[in-house]
């Protein structure tokens, strides 16, 4: 992602934010999130290790005030039984309030603007919601997606493996082909490991020696309905689960580990 010089990203700050909240017409708290990725050094394949991968958040919060705050969340990804957790208390890694205008070397709430790919992300995503509010009336019934997971085997360990879950079963029956087919014909290779999706091997994750996430595809920047807050922040996808407010974090993962 290109970034700009951080005094030009506060310049848009001022015209995205600040200017925001002289119109007397805007809705707040505004019923919609966003969300979107950094990858630590980068993208250089198109699966990333997981342990570099920061879901970044933003949405309205409201505290009573006459402007919600505009919370920015970074969250990392954790292993759970049977599954992955993005997000809860464990995994945050930033907690910020856009809504404050960016200092170089700010301390707290408040997004140090030296930070410019973190904030010209959030700015990007506080404008795809605006956008949203403002002229996508469809927006209040989108979901976002999770990039796919993919866990990673010794190639010893791989031979013992065998496909499972709905998912697989039902890519068996619409290709017409056998379990054991299927399963070879999915398989990548990685850093040396024999790697398949985390859903068909989610019962036999203790083997597993890394996770990575597919993140072409999955669009950028996403939006999705925060009509319930915090509820709409914690659920689950598959054998995922999320909490991007931290607390669900018992909810969220209620599912993958009971």
């Amino acid at each position: 992602m290109r970034t700009e010089p951080y005094h030009e990203l506060c310049r848009r700050w001022r015209r995205q934010i600040a200017a925001r909240h002289e119109r007397p017409s805007a809705r707040w708290p505004r019923e919609v999130g966003a969300l979107g990725f950094l990858v630590d050094g980068g993208r250089n394949n198109a699966l990333v290790e997981l342990s570099k991968v920061l879901l970044v958040v933003v949405y309205d919060e409201n505290f009573g005030r006459r402007f919600p705050v505009i919370r920015l969340r970074g969250f990392r990804a954790s292993r759970v039984k049977h599954g992955v957790l993005w997000g809860g208390s464990e995994n945050a890694r930033l907690r910020k309030d856009l809504s404050l205008c960016p200092r170089p070397d700010a301390k707290g709430v408040r997004v140090d603007s030296r930070h410019t790919e973190l904030l010209e992300l959030a700015l990007r995503l506080d404008h795809r919601i605006d956008q949203a509010v403002r002229f996508q009336p469809s927006a209040y019934n989108r979901r976002f997606r999770l990039p796919r997971l993919w866990a990673g085997f010794s190639q010893s360990m791989a031979a013992t493996l065998r496909g499972e879950g709905p998912e697989f079963e039902t890519l068996c029956q619409q290709f017409g082909l056998p379990r054991e087919v299927m399963f070879e014909d999915f398989q990548r290779r990685q850093d040396g490991l024999t790697l398949y999706p985390m859903e068909w091997v989610s019962d036999q994750m203790k083997g597993s020696l890394a996770i990575f996430a597919e993140l072409e595809g999955v669009p950028r920047r996403q939006i999705f309905p925060l009509k319930e807050f915090p509820g709409d922040l914690a659920g689950h996808q598959g054998a995922m689960a999320y909490d991007f407010h931290a607390s669900g974090l018992r909810n969220a993962a209620a599912k993958l580990v009971s």
